[in-house]
């Protein structure tokens, strides 16, 4: 019963965090191409983050070594949508929770972090620009 959950689960995450990268997609293009992001479905990618976050959260708290990594994605895709929507302050604490989570990680496995934690910080630079 459990396992069933688990995948139950897993396809939710993938399913909302797949959606919301491609509404998240049609923002930041629009927002390079000078176009308002009406039509592009900022709020329904925003849903998707969220769901996607929750459930994340839900299953590092019983795994937090398998699952805190995709915690972090998700906190870091949700907070580039911040960026994008010019929320600028919730883009700075989603980054810096991911960061925390990536430099932790990075402490143990520095080869497959160390990209993750130089990302963040370079997005974390551009939101005091």
């Amino acid at each position: 019963m459990y396992a069933r959950t688990f995948i139950i689960l897993a396809l939710v995450v993938v399913a909302s965090e797949v959606q919301a990268a491609a509404d998240l997609h049609g923002v930041v293009l629009a927002n390079e191409l000078g176009d308002p992001p009406m039509g592009n479905r900022p709020e329904e990618a925003r849903k998707g983050f969220e769901e996607a976050l929750k459930i994340r959260r839900e299953l590092a708290q019983k795994n937090p070594d398998t699952y805190l990594p995709d915690v972090a994605t998700t906190l870091n895709n949700l907070a580039n949508l911040d960026r994008a929507q010019n929320q600028m302050e919730a883009a700075r604490k989603g980054f810096e929770e991911a960061l925390n989570i990536y430099e932790r990680f990075a402490e143990r496995n520095p080869e497959r972090f160390q990209s993750d934690v130089a990302r963040v910080k370079r997005q974390l630079q551009t939101l005091s620009k």
